[in-house]
């Protein structure tokens, strides 16, 4: 192993020396083994005379020269004062969006609910198709199935009547019809209806219409009619608010797309004329609900629909809604 050698190295140009609290040289040429010491610090060896700096890791005030005079300089200076705050930088770019944090922890549970009313008793079922008859006993008093009716045979050929038969033959068909009689009671055909005879100078049967006769002249404009009586008045008598009850969303755990309906009905004697809703009370970072539909449910009700859109939907504050309808009289 080569030794240690007793000098880093020498400036090789001039170098100013300034005090200001701490010592800061500047120099320029080569520097050997400059490197800082373990605890930062810069060590080096100062000609007394010449001013020329020779820089160590191993200089000390033992280890330095009679003719020299030990210095050291901290690497890091001291901490400088805090500099004016920089101008805001732009916006930066939208972020990704964050992966969905853990499910919560499960909320304790709820009381039991009262046990419901016994409901009405169901209807009696169909009855069942029965059974397939069982195969009958060796000795069984039950008949069993009757057997598919034998094919039926051809009938005999009909034999001849007898001598005196009391069966009659066939009818025969019947003869042509005779002329009728001189004096005979049947009728004869129907002969064609004669030529209709003029009107006689008294008859009863009217005669062939005329053709219309012409247009009379327009008779004159009849006079004014008395005025009928005066109509009830119009327009509204009275205007006022009547507000509806406030409804809120069930439970605490309101969740994405649950709907709630509120209502406000007009008062005795006066009709809707429009309506409104104050907005949803309570929505937060947890429920946030938007209006979906206000509008006239009937004559006298003005109807408002909210629903959750958004939120984390976690426990806690759901929102409420309240209606109003402007009725007139």
């Amino acid at each position: 192993m080569s030794s240690i050698p007793s000098s880093i190295g020498r400036i090789r140009k001039p170098m100013t020396v300034l005090m200001a609290g701490a010592l800061v040289l500047t120099m320029s040429g080569a520097v050997g083994a400059a490197t800082p010491s373990a605890n930062n610090v810069i060590k080096a060896c100062v000609t007394k005379s010449t001013k020329v700096v020779r820089l160590s890791i191993f200089a000390s005030p033992t280890w330095c020269r009679k003719t020299e005079v030990y210095r050291f300089w901290n690497v890091t200076g001291p901490k400088g004062a805090a500099g004016a705050t920089g101008a805001t930088g732009p916006a930066g770019p939208k972020g990704d969006k964050g992966d969905t944090g853990a499910a919560g922890a499960a909320g304790a549970a709820g009381p039991a609910g009262a046990a419901g009313a016994t409901g009405p008793a169901g209807s009696t079922g169909p009855a069942g198709p029965p059974g397939p008859t069982g195969a009958p006993g060796e000795n069984s008093i039950v008949p069993g199935p009757t057997g598919p009716p034998g094919p039926t045979g051809a009938p005999g050929p009909t034999g001849p009547p007898g001598e005196n038969s009391v069966v009659p033959g066939p009818t025969g068909p019947p003869g042509p019809t005779g002329a009728p009689g001189e004096n005979s009671i049947v009728p004869g055909p129907t002969g064609p209806p004669g030529p209709t005879g003029a009107p006689g100078e008294n008859s009863i049967v009217p005669g062939p219409t005329g053709p219309p006769g012409p247009t009379g002249s327009t008779g004159p404009a009849g006079s004014t009619g008395p005025a009928g009586p005066a109509g009830p008045a119009g327009g509204l008598n009275g205007v006022h608010v009547d507000a509806g009850t406030t409804v809120g969303f069930t439970g605490n755990a309101a969740t994405l797309g649950e709907k709630v309906t509120a209502t406000a009905t007009c008062s005795t004697g006066t009709i809707v004329s429009g309506g409104g809703l104050l907005n949803p009370n309570g929505v937060n970072d947890r429920h946030y609900a938007a209006i979906t539909a206000s509008y006239p449910s009937s004559a006298t009700t003005w109807t408002v629909i909210a629903t959750i859109v958004s939120g984390s939907q976690d426990n806690g504050n759901p929102p409420s809604l309240q209606a109003f309808a402007l009725c007139a009289s």
